[in-house]
């Protein structure tokens, strides 16, 4: 089997997983975000109380500390959530391409693609229990459909 080939078989296989890691990655996105609106009721919360604090004290220098040290952690988060959502934007990119590579699938050739490379069917079990084929055309099929993802992939 070439190497194009199996590239592409692991990009079908992928297909699946590409959706729930985007809805795991846009969870930690919204933890994140939870995270920010804390931080920022926290800092809020001690400025408001700055009238109980004499400058120059003590009392005022872990004041500072402690509004720098969520400031800091504030702008982490918001890094760490650019990062995630520019990985979603991949994920969708490519969820995108690979949906739009299925939409070129027949009927026939849309389910021996599903049920061999997304639910582990076995060619038999889809022959014999799905389409009701002999084996060797739901080989051909699957060959064929395989040869259509990776034209329609190559074009995007």
């Amino acid at each position: 089997m070439s190497k194009k080939m199996s590239k592409l078989e692991e990009r079908i296989q992928s297909y699946r997983i590409i959706e729930v890691k985007i809805i795991a990655k846009q969870n930690k996105i919204d933890d994140k975000k939870n995270k920010i609106e804390e931080l920022q009721s926290m800092v809020e919360s001690c400025t408001s109380n700055t009238t109980s604090f004499k400058f120059g004290t003590s009392d005022c220098n872990s004041f500072e500390r402690k509004i720098n040290k969520y400031l800091s952690e504030k702008d982490d988060l918001q890094k760490k959530i650019e990062i995630l959502e520019k990985e979603i934007h991949s994920l969708e990119k490519e969820y995108g391409l690979l949906t739009r590579a299925f939409e070129t699938l027949s009927k026939n050739e849309l389910t021996v693609i599903e049920e061999y490379y997304l639910k582990r069917t076995s060619i038999q079990d889809i022959a014999y229990n799905i389409i009701h084929y002999s084996e060797r055309q739901v080989a051909n099929i699957k060959k064929y459909a395989l040869n259509k993802l990776g034209t329609a992939l190559d074009e995007k």
